[in-house]
């Protein structure tokens, strides 16, 4: 279940809030200048491992739930597992309502799980690619901080891991396209078997291959840095309904957040495509703008939509080294010409904007065709 983030104050120091206001931190600033952070993880994915194991030896699953879990987090891992539609917030509520059964629900599903074959040889295989040394924590940090310093004001998530892909009540062959990274009120979950390599055969052959040339874990930080969009980005307004520049602006400025999040990561990819494809973007960026300023005021999605969805190549008849979504590539062109000439412009202010039309105008947005 997807929930709205309401803001939430966190209390820091009046002299880090002085310059926490200010939108100059540049690209290439190290970590070392960034407010601190501590993440809440859990690899859910090594716990349920720890109780199989402990199970094969003759252990209680009960207790070794407890001993892995804990009551909320069992019951937290339990109903993301089982596909339930409990959201995390609401757990405490269940303990308050019957603690007994409850407690009798997650230990039914947890040993469920725990004996259940299928699962079990998905996650020892998810494991094997990702061990419990895997630097998770290493990785997400230097992000973190950096949506610390721009968004002090709000609260990082705590971070649990699994098999997000499969139904444990299914065999091995019913895993099935899930979110890569799925966003709750105080927390984020990612499943980790979509960023364990393109090559990874526990995946649903439907996958199309386009889309699994994106599971390779260089990926994983800008998928998470997107995730939490929602966080700081009010959903683009639908009345009345939004034309291609809203859409790409409003995309844009997610590419432009990511962009602040992970300096150091390629625009290729930020944008989830290959190097290629980004050649070919920025080579023919100028024709692709000048082919949209036609529709820039249509707001018939069929029409649009070209411009906007994921496929394997931009539109048929097309060169098929065009990627898909250059409207969020040149919305995203936009808007960092828009914040390069206004730096007074914070983050956090921009990522609240509607003025579709004056962002462009004020952007001096022109790229030139290539000699």
């Amino acid at each position: 279940m997807r929930l709205r983030f309401p803001a939430l104050l966190f209390l820091l120091p009046l002299a880090f809030l002085s310059c926490t206001d200010d939108l100059s931190l540049p690209e290439d600033e190290p970590t070392d200048g960034l407010p601190q952070v501590k993440l809440d993880i859990k690899r859910y994915e090594l716990m349920m491992q720890e109780v199989s194991e402990g199970m094969d030896k003759g252990g209680d699953c009960r207790k070794l739930a407890q001993e892995r879990f804990g009551d909320k987090e069992a019951l937290i891992f339990s109903n993301w597992m089982m596909r339930g539609l409990v959201p995390p917030e609401a757990i405490d509520s269940l303990f308050r309502a019957n603690h007994a059964k409850a407690e009798r629900d997650m230990v039914t599903d947890i040993c469920f799980i725990a004996e259940n074959a299928a699962n079990r040889m998905l996650v020892d295989s998810l494991v094997a690619r990702r061990p419990a040394d895997w630097p998770l924590e290493a990785r997400l940090t230097p992000m973190f901080r950096r949506f610390r310093h721009f968004f002090p004001d709000h609260k990082i998530p705590l971070i649990r891991t699994a098999v997000a892909g499969h139904d444990p009540r299914m065999g091995p062959e019913d895993f099935y396209p899930a979110d890569e990274v799925l966003l709750s009120q105080d927390w984020l979950f990612i499943g980790l078997d979509y960023f364990a390599g393109s090559d990874f055969t526990i995946l649903h052959p439907g996958i199309p291959r386009y889309i699994r040339k994106r599971f390779d874990d260089q990926y994983l930080e800008v998928r998470i840095a997107r995730a939490l969009t929602p966080m700081v980005q009010p959903d683009l307004p639908r009345t009345p309904d939004p034309n291609l520049l809203a859409f790409m602006l409003h995309e844009g400025m997610k590419y432009y957040f990511i962009e602040r999040l992970l300096p150091h990561v390629p625009d290729s990819t930020r944008m989830l495509w290959s190097g290629a494809q980004l050649a070919w973007a920025e080579k023919n960026e100028a024709a692709v703008y000048k082919l949209i300023l036609g529709d820039l005021y249509a707001s018939k999605y069929s029409h649009i939509s070209y411009l906007l969805e994921e496929r394997p190549f931009a539109k048929p008849g097309w060169d098929r080294n065009a990627p898909p979504r250059l409207g969020h590539y040149i919305g995203w062109r936009i808007i960092r010409k828009y914040m390069e000439s206004h730096p007074q412009v914070q983050l956090r202010d921009l990522l609240r904007r509607t003025d579709w039309q004056r962002i462009l105008q004020e952007s001096g947005y022109k790229p030139v065709e290539p000699s």
